[in-house]
């Protein structure tokens, strides 16, 4: 009896709603810190959940609201997606948009930071920029627009940087000049590419437009595989930002390359060569082909392909991709 009575105190019960709703819910039942991160927004059905058992409590929540932990002393769990308006063209739905709620002056208070959402409300990173910490803020675009919900009491404000930097694909960083919330590239990296995987099928009634699109498409992905992340981070430091980086014959990016192409019958097999039609003749590819690769900031770019012709001499195309 005692022990079925213990277990019961130690569940508490969600009603339904939003992550703004389950992380203020989750903070009253058990004293934690709470940061929820849905880049796609999706209401949670109603659930019970364990308060004492950390693992318990962690497990409950990635079960019932789809959130993936992320490792921390606070609460920080979050989607692994990149929010769907980074690439409209992909069609994957981003659901309804919040009610922006940003810090104000007494939520920060002798170093800590005291803020909670509800219902709606999210706090875009972004606007961290805007509150008045003991230093300047400064945050990398592309962790803007994410709805975090939050509910923290006294946390102290480097702590929460940190878990929100986390809880959107960032890192934070501290010098002189101020707080950074800058790109974790690989943290960026698994969000592109999880939006990537969600993109709906393509709905027409021209084929030959649906091969081009999956190609582009595909040939994206592989790139986003493929770049190192100091390139990577680079590409996605500022709107308008590029990069570009190398690859040779041999690599991944290059079997993906000669895929796409076989199956859009621009390219076949000719001993250890690949032929590939192009719009100047042919051209041929093996593992000292060189391919230079630009990556722009909206996900766009261009495969530069420095093959050869039939006589051996140098001959290059590029590969547009895109979202």
């Amino acid at each position: 009896m005692l022990v079925t009575l213990a277990l019961a105190a130690s569940i508490a019960s969600f009603p339904g709603g939003s992550t703004g709703d389950l992380a203020v819910s989750v903070a009253k039942a058990t004293g934690r810190n709470v940061f929820l991160t849905q880049a796609v927004v999706q209401p949670i059905k109603k659930f019970d959940y364990e308060t004492k058992s950390y693992n318990d409590l962690t497990f409950d929540i990635r079960t019932h609201a789809n959130l993936h932990l992320v490792t921390g002393q606070d609460l920080i769990l979050e989607d692994t997606i990149l929010p769907p308006m980074r690439m409209p063209g992909l069609g994957v739905a981003q659901g309804p948009q919040p009610t922006w709620k940003s810090l104000e002056a007494d939520n920060i208070s002798n170093g800590a930071v005291t803020f909670s959402t509800a219902g709606n409300e999210r706090l875009d990173p972004a606007s961290l920029a805007e509150a008045k910490f003991s230093k300047p803020v400064t945050v990398n675009w592309m962790l803007g627009k994410y709805g975090v919900a939050v509910s923290v009491s006294k946390l102290p404000e480097k702590t929460f940087l940190s878990d929100i930097a986390q809880s959107v694909g960032g890192k934070l960083v501290d010098d002189k000049a101020g707080y950074r919330l800058d790109l974790d590239p690989e943290g960026f990296r698994t969000r592109v590419l999880n939006l990537l995987g969600a993109k709906p099928a393509e709905k027409t009634n021209n084929p030959a437009l649906v091969r081009q699109d999956e190609e582009h498409y595909l040939l994206l992905e592989s790139v986003i595989r493929t770049v190192d992340a100091a390139s990577l981070e680079k590409a996605f430091r500022d709107p308008g930002a590029a990069t570009d980086f190398n690859a040779d014959g041999s690599s991944s990016l290059a079997g993906d390359i000669a895929q796409s192409l076989s199956a859009t019958g621009q390219a076949r097999p000719r001993g250890r060569v690949l032929e590939v039609k192009t719009q100047n003749g042919l051209a041929f590819l093996d593992a000292r082909t060189q391919l230079v690769v630009t990556l722009k900031s909206d996900f766009t770019g261009s495969i530069a392909v420095q093959a050869v012709d039939a006589r051996g001499r140098p001959k290059t195309f590029e590969l547009p991709f895109s979202p």
